[in-house]
């Protein structure tokens, strides 16, 4: 941890973490205890401006007794760059959510984390504290958490779709068109079919054509500026497993700088594209259920009261799915070109092999991509 952000930390008055105690037990607290400790939890954020996301837990004495409360404490500093991941990230449309109880409804089963306060240490730093949510199923999930999520995830849409919000900042549309750049795109396939005699490419894509990339990054590029006609909805934005917590009856998200208007399906294509570039169980597991996956997204939002056109929520949702496959399948080519070779302690941690082994562990994804380029096109027809 930063030096300046333990210090900010240590520095934190007593009438803020009983205010915020207060918060989490729901009951009048008296006084909590001086000393004060502080746990790092989750992996670096992707945007940079996010510089600690931290847990503290402590006792406080209320009218009732003594009880146990936590909460999770993000700071955030507006004055750094981003990074190269977070270009679209907008930090003040997050804390607006938070301080205004936005897209919190009590018939949608998915909502935002619970905000108890929003310090302001210095100008351009802001300190959310947060419900505590490391006590909720973490990912991995099994198939269960992921269909649960989907539907959830589809009932948010479909009832902002008919319902939509009142929202007092301005709010994007279609970012998911910055989520690929198309000329990386296209430089990735031209890598790809540049190395495609190589070891690497022969291994990773075995009895499938190395032409089958091709074919789907032009059926995705083409699909992506269709989708922008079909109806949309508030988004989530950010719906990968580590900013979602199945709690019960009910799926919390965090980190809401992403929210914006999409074409209906993205937030789940999302949810299941991201999945694959994941560890090989994770991704091998949603790969072989994503349909089922995809269902129990419309079955939500259906829910919600959204009855619109099935195979456009397909489209839109095999956008962001066929997103991340693009990448994937390209992964060969990168590797043999020798451009992962610096950022291999990196690549290994996300997808839970040495890059050494990537080739056969992404077999099962490169397997689906004439599947995949098949639908879009049957759906574009």
């Amino acid at each position: 941890m930063e030096p300046r952000i333990k210090q900010m930390l240590d520095s934190i008055p007593v009438e803020t973490f009983i205010e915020v105690a207060q918060g989490v037990i729901g009951d009048s607290v008296f006084s909590v205890p001086d000393s004060t400790s502080w746990e790092s939890v989750g992996a670096i954020h992707a945007d940079l401006r996010t510089v600690a996301v931290v847990r503290y837990s402590s006792t406080a004495e209320t009218q009732n007794g003594t009880r146990q409360w936590s909460s999770v404490v993000k700071v955030v500093d507006a004055d750094l760059d981003p990074g190269r991941h977070a270009r679209s990230d907008r930090p003040e449309s997050e804390l607006q959510i938070y301080q205004n109880g936005y897209l919190n409804h009590q018939s949608v089963p998915f909502r935002p984390a619970k905000c108890y306060k929003i310090g302001n240490p210095l100008d351009n730093v802001k300190m959310i504290w947060l419900e505590d949510l490391t006590g909720a199923v973490q990912p991995p999930w099994g198939l269960d958490e992921y269909l649960k999520v989907a539907n959830h995830l589809g009932h948010f849409n479909g009832h902002f779709a008919m319902n939509p919000p009142d929202l007092a900042f301005d709010v994007p549309v279609d970012n998911y068109l910055l989520k690929r750049d198309v000329d990386a795109v296209r430089n990735g396939v031209a890598r790809l079919m540049e190395y495609r005699e190589s070891d690497v490419v022969r291994r990773a894509y075995n009895e499938v054509s190395v032409d089958a990339a091709e074919d789907l990054s032009e059926a995705f590029l083409k699909l992506r500026q269709k989708i922008a006609g079909f109806d949309h909805s508030v988004s989530f934005g950010d719906a990968h497993a580590r900013n979602i917590f199945p709690l019960g009856h009910e799926t919390v998200g965090i980190d809401w700088a992403n929210v914006s208007f999409e074409p209906i399906g993205v937030d789940v294509g999302l949810l299941i594209g991201s999945a694959l570039s994941q560890h090989p169980e994770e991704s091998g597991m949603v790969a072989t259920n994503e349909r089922e996956i995809f269902d129990s997204y419309v079955e939500g939002l259906r829910s919600g009261g959204w009855h619109g056109i099935a195979d456009e929520i397909r489209l839109s949702a095999l956008v962001l799915m066929g997103g991340y496959l693009v990448t994937m399948m390209n992964l060969p080519g990168d590797l043999a070109s020798g451009m992962l070779a610096d950022r291999r302690s990196e690549s290994e941690a996300r997808f839970g092999v040495t890059l050494e082994q990537i080739p056969e562990a992404i077999r099962p994804l490169i397997e689906i991509l004439p599947t995949m380029t098949d639908e879009i096109h049957e759906l574009l027809d």
